[in-house]
């Protein structure tokens, strides 16, 4: 057997330089993670650059549906309400403030806090320096009058009455997708699940993957939004991401197909000179955490060549939105039995 090499740098792969690097980011459920086609310092190259933005991106969508990494729990998610103001939902799907407020009036302190700890510091700070007279404060020891402020915030909140409400309207959650950040990553998921299947990556994956600067908006060659009015494969699952690869001798075209929570569908396009054709897939449930068998691709070989169906800026998001819609309803449905809207809202990230 010949010995493996780093699919970027080339270097000699071995036990110890040798990472099982998931296609998709294992955060995101992704679980397909061959071993044989990176080194431990492009593990963490591709990481950085491009599972990071794509974990960050589509964190709130993971959270909103329960979906279940490879490994760990989900992150807790930020949403808004209808006023503006922000909170967590955590994988209990408890609502808490992203941050505690203080309104001081003439009359009454209202404090919002995320905890009863939290409470009682921001209280005391307040008896130290708005309800302790000035000549108190400067006749008594440092230590004694920060003692006397936390018994009293402690007496308060003993007697206090704690209101505890979550917002009611829609429950907005933003996602910051589009192809800044997708197109990159699924160019490079493409590379890399051709070579687990004894392909060759994109031809200018090194080129791509080396002068890759996210701040300067680069898209990859050869990869675009497919996203025709009929999706063109399926799972058995309510949520799930895709990867297809189809070679076709006729077209001397291999073609990449990812999508990611049934969301954004992007084509990858790379050279295929074999005499038969291909196929590779994998799936993966997002909410159940199993990997699954993608559907329909005799079906998608015959619409072969895929050609450009949304351009970047264009209106593209509008080819999400049945799919938000969706899973706004399973939000709906596992958070609060229907009667709150989480609305996914699309910061556009191009």
């Amino acid at each position: 057997m010949d010995a493996r090499r780093c699919l970027l740098t080339d270097e000699l792969l071995s036990p110890g330089n040798n990472p099982r690097a998931h296609i998709i980011p294992s955060a995101l459920g992704g679980r397909l993670d061959p071993d044989g086609l990176i080194s431990n310092e492009t593990n963490e190259l591709l990481n950085r650059k491009f599972d990071w933005p794509l974990i960050d991106a589509y964190k709130p969508i993971m959270g909103l549906i329960g979906g279940i990494p490879d490994r760990g729990i989900a992150s807790p998610i930020e949403v808004i309400d209808n006023d503006g103001q922000r909170h967590i939902l955590d994988i209990n799907l408890t609502l808490r403030p992203s941050q505690p407020t203080v309104t001081i009036t003439d009359q009454h302190i209202d404090i919002t806090a995320r905890n009863r700890r939290e409470a009682k510091r921001i209280l005391t700070g307040i008896i130290q320096k708005h309800l302790t007279p000035a000549a108190v404060r400067e006749s008594t020891p440092r230590n004694d009058l920060e003692q006397k402020a936390r018994d009293d915030a402690e007496l308060i909140l003993s007697q206090a009455w704690p209101v505890a409400s979550e917002p009611g309207g829609t429950i907005k959650v933003p996602c910051a997708i589009g192809p800044g950040v997708s197109f990159p990553a699924a160019f490079v998921m493409i590379s890399l699940f051709a070579a687990h299947h004894g392909l060759n990556p994109h031809p200018q994956f090194h080129e791509f993957v080396r002068s890759f600067q996210s701040l300067k908006g680069q898209l990859p060659p050869d990869t675009f939004y497919y996203m025709p009015d009929e999706p063109p494969f399926s799972t058995d699952a309510e949520i799930a991401h895709q990867l297809v690869l189809i070679g076709s001798a006729e077209h001397m075209r291999a073609y990449g197909y990812v999508s990611l929570f049934g969301i954004e569908g992007i084509a990858v396009i790379l050279p295929y000179d074999r005499q038969l054709d291909f196929v590779g897939q994998y799936a993966v449930d997002v909410m159940a955490g199993k990997d699954i068998r993608v559907r329909n691709i005799e079906a998608a070989k015959l619409k072969l060549p895929w050609t450009v169906t949304h351009p970047p800026g264009q209106g593209a998001e509008r080819g999400f939105e049945p799919s938000l819609r969706r899973i706004a309803q399973l939000g709906d449905k596992r958070t609060s039995g229907g009667r709150r809207t989480r609305q996914p809202v699309i910061r556009r990230k191009f």
